[in-house]
């Protein structure tokens, strides 16, 4: 039996097994927790167990927030940029404009103004990536809220270091993790439901998962996906 709880701000995949002790582990790359029960033991006892082992989760949780998926991008010409899962070469031109990012011809191209700083390229990059999840995420919101029957109040985009989304149920405010942008659409998708879904279930027990089920039949494998870490 698998099941799911969470203990404040932690979601925990929970596993029955036919084992005799409770054992914890938080996995790579993004930090997903995951505790192994013997059969006979409820779930009060669960929640328990990881509630006194909250700071070591997030201990482990901050561990993997700090190692890049990635190698550190320098912004260099020939490096490679993702988008929707694609990996583009970028190509660096001199501008007198000033800055700008756009794909096109197969590569995403970074105008920059004179000899721009490492930081000064990395900033113009994020904030592409911004633009181009809002742009995709707001007609995801969009037709998915009729078949959700909520309507959210706003979207925010942002850098977030263990989450790739999140709900706020009080005012119906949803983020979304600028990194989403590198990964493929139908990943953005599974998460702009997600989150939509908590419009309806703020926590993710049974009825919440039905209601995935009900609308995107493959979320399970996506999650998986999704937290796999593999770009491209």
């Amino acid at each position: 039996m698998t099941t799911q709880i969470q203990v404040e701000d932690i979601l925990v995949d929970v596993h029955f097994k036919r084992i005799k002790r409770l054992n914890l582990r938080v996995q790579a790359p993004h930090g997903a927790v995951r505790v192994s029960a013997p059969a006979w033991v409820g779930l009060g006892a669960v929640q328990k167990f990881v509630a006194a082992n909250l700071g070591w989760i997030r201990q482990q949780q901050q561990r993997f927030a700090n190692r890049p998926l990635q190698a550190p991008l320098r912004y260099l010409d020939g490096e490679t940029i993702y988008l929707w899962g694609q990996g583009y070469p970028l190509r660096l031109l001199k501008s007198a404009r000033g800055p700008a990012v756009e794909l096109r011809d197969g590569q995403v191209r970074l105008a920059v103004r004179g000899a721009a700083s490492r930081a000064r390229r990395a900033a113009q990059v994020a904030a592409w990536y911004r633009d181009q999840l809002r742009a995709a995420a707001l007609p995801l919101i969009a037709q998915w809220e009729p078949a959700i029957g909520r309507r959210s109040s706003g979207l925010a985009i942002q850098q977030m270091k263990t989450r790739w989304g999140s709900c706020n149920t009080a005012t119906g405010a949803i983020r979304l993790n600028t990194e989403l942008a590198k990964r493929p659409m139908h990943l953005l998708e599974y998460v702009v439901v997600h989150e939509l879904v908590h419009l309806i279930e703020p926590s993710h027990n049974q009825v919440f998962k039905a209601h995935m089920t009900r609308l995107m039949p493959r979320w399970r494998e996506y999650r998986k996906e999704l937290n796999s870490g593999a770009l491209g």
